[in-house]
């Protein structure tokens, strides 16, 4: 998820200051301290802000990157932007099915607790307990809707999307595939419904219809991941000094000793970046 929040974090200018660097550099999961699924809704929202609140400049907007790893590409012209508004939204409804999926799991983990933890294999538990399972039920009908959302997702990301949103796609298969697809069938096992399936003596849920929804959304975007169309819009070549200065701040989060001499490094950064613009400058007027 840290991906995707860093994939909304926008760097507005082709140089961009340190304080973007570090935010732009810092690695998933140490940047945001916040329950799964809470960081994509932060980062939609504040993306969707900053589209709604930008200044145009005559008839086209400035050109913008869209920056963070793994998603680092340019954004073009008003409806190019317009564009990118609608495939940011489009991941909502998989931030909130993470968020529901989060509290379902909390809601598990409560029963079984209260439950004593029952083995129903063995008939046993860790403790005794008057609490039969489940305390709190979770029927599957709420499971079934929330597996819709990334359907949802697929469907409103289907005509927005070009080859720069290929490493977008690739992440959001691997959400598809572990928390949505998976976890439906856990649910079907732990809470039992009237239903012709059964685990030995146990019936199981019907939960499990939300994987086989999941898995139509999961080859529906499969087949969007491998169709993508080429851009139209140039994209830019990584400035290696602004490289090497994310690349110090990233390290510096783990490093004592760089972090120590983060500064200093900076500034030797920023000198032979100097240094170089002024040698590429003499060079030209040496040609002319």
């Amino acid at each position: 998820m840290g991906s995707v929040a860093a994939w909304a974090v926008e760097v507005p200018s082709q140089r961009a200051s340190l304080p973007d660097l570090a935010r732009a550099a810092e690695p998933s999961g140490c940047r945001h301290h916040l329950p799964l699924g809470v960081v994509p809704v932060l980062a939609v929202a504040r993306a969707v802000v900053l589209s709604v609140h930008e200044p145009a400049h005559g008839s086209l907007r400035a050109v913008r990157r869209r920056s963070g790893s793994p998603f680092d590409y340019d954004v073009g012209d008003e409806a190019d932007q317009r564009r990118e508004g609608r495939v940011t939204r489009a991941w909502l409804p998989v931030a909130f099915g993470l968020i529901a999926t989060g509290v379902f799991i909390a809601i598990t983990i409560v029963n079984m607790l209260a439950s004593g933890i029952p083995n129903e294999v063995k008939g046993t538990s860790a403790w005794d307990s008057d609490q039969p399972f489940p305390m709190i039920p979770l029927p599957s009908w709420i499971t079934g809707i929330v597996a819709c959302l990334p359907l949802l997702t697929t469907v409103m990301v289907w005509r927005n999307v070009d080859e720069r949103h290929g490493p977008l796609l690739s992440n959001t298969l691997t959400h598809f595939c572990t928390v949505f697809l998976l976890l439906p069938l856990v649910f079907a096992g732990a809470y039992p419904e009237p239903s012709p399936f059964a685990n030995g003596d146990r019936p199981l849920g019907w939960h499990w219809v939300g994987s086989v929804i999941v898995l139509v959304a999961i080859l529906a975007m499969i087949v969007r991941r491998i169709t993508l169309r080429r851009t139209d819009v140039p994209q830019r070549e990584p400035d290696p000094f602004e490289v090497e200065r994310v690349d110090l701040i990233r390290k510096a989060r783990t490093n004592r000793r760089i972090r120590e001499t983060l500064d200093e490094r900076l500034l030797e950064v920023n000198a032979r970046e100097a240094a170089s613009r002024a040698r590429a400058r003499n060079d030209m007027a040496t040609d002319v």
